[in-house]
C-alpha cells in the first residue's frame, strides 16, 4: 500500500483515540479543581455529610467507578466501607477527596432491597 492510503485510513483512528483518553483526563482534571474550589473556601465539610449515612448500606461513586456497600466509619478524610457480601471486617477505604456521589441504597416498600438501581 502507499503512504497516503495509510495515512488516510489510520491518522484518524489515530486522532479519535487520542481525544478520547484526553476527555477524560480533561473531566478528573475538572472535578479535581472542582473539589479545590470548595476545599480552599471552606463550603463543604464532607466528614460531618457522609456521617449522616454510618451503619446504612449506600452506593458510591468515585471518578473511577461505582462501590456499594455499608459505611462504616469517616476519619480524617477517608471513609471505611464494608462489602454487604463478605463478613471479614472493612474491604474499602476511600478518600473522600475522590467522591462525587453518594446516596443510600433504595428499598421497596417491605424494606427489601430493589434488585434493579438506576
Amino acid at each position: 500500500m502507499e503512504y497516503t492510503t495509510w495515512i488516510c485510513v489510520f491518522l484518524p483512528l489515530f486522532i479519535i483515540l487520542l481525544t478520547m483518553d484526553n476527555k477524560k483526563k480533561l473531566k478528573k482534571q475538572h472535578i479535581l479543581k472542582i473539589l479545590g474550589r470548595y476545599k480552599k473556601k471552606g463550603d463543604i465539610n464532607m466528614n460531618e455529610i457522609i456521617k449522616k449515612f454510618i451503619g446504612k448500606t449506600c452506593i458510591i461513586t468515585t471518578m473511577n467507578e461505582t462501590i456499594t456497600g455499608k459505611v462504616e466509619t469517616v476519619e480524617d478524610n477517608w471513609i471505611a466501607i464494608s462489602n454487604d457480601k463478605k463478613d471479614t471486617g472493612l474491604s474499602e477505604l476511600i478518600k473522600i477527596d475522590y467522591i462525587s456521589r453518594i446516596r443510600e441504597y433504595p428499598t421497596n416498600k417491605n424494606g427489601k432491597k430493589k434488585l434493579i438501581v438506576t
